[in-house]
């Protein structure tokens, strides 16, 4: 579980993050939501590590990675959905075998798992969606909502 605890940031001395806490459990998927100048960006950097906190602590699982996308569109010859997309891990890693599988039996559990994970995306909540691909209980880092 990522776990922040009574952080606080402060940048150019305006206090942006105040003693804030959260935890986000393994599976999750966040998204940081605001107005500008609140902080997202800056909380996001304070986790990546790429800014220390005025006070708190941050704890990320060793085996956890966090994926970023720069605030601005990357250049090149690649679409943004796919630039994003490729962070999926689990999709990467299911498209490649497909590619090289020939057991039907194990074709047809990828593109089962592949349909899954894009139809849950489309018409579920994304807390109902982790429960469904993953069969554990899920909960929101904002508290609140539980599947199952």
């Amino acid at each position: 579980m990522l776990s922040i605890n009574d952080i606080s940031v402060r940048i150019a001395g305006r206090l942006l993050i105040d003693d804030s806490s959260v935890q986000i459990v393994p599976g999750a998927r966040v998204g940081f939501v605001g107005r500008n100048g609140v902080g997202k960006s800056t909380l996001f950097h304070a986790i990546r590590g790429d800014l220390p906190t005025e006070s708190g602590t941050i704890a990320i699982p060793p085996r956890w990675q966090i994926g970023s996308l720069a605030q601005e569109a990357p250049n090149g010859p690649e679409k943004l959905i796919e630039v994003v997309l490729k962070a999926d891990r689990e999709r990467e890693t299911l498209i490649r075998e497909a590619e090289v599988a020939s057991d039907p039996t194990r074709i047809a559990e990828i593109q089962t798992r592949r349909w899954l994970m894009l139809r849950c995306w489309l018409v579920r909540t994304p807390l109902r969606c982790l429960w469904r691909i993953s069969g554990r209980k899920v909960c929101s880092a904002m508290g609140g909502s539980c599947f199952p």
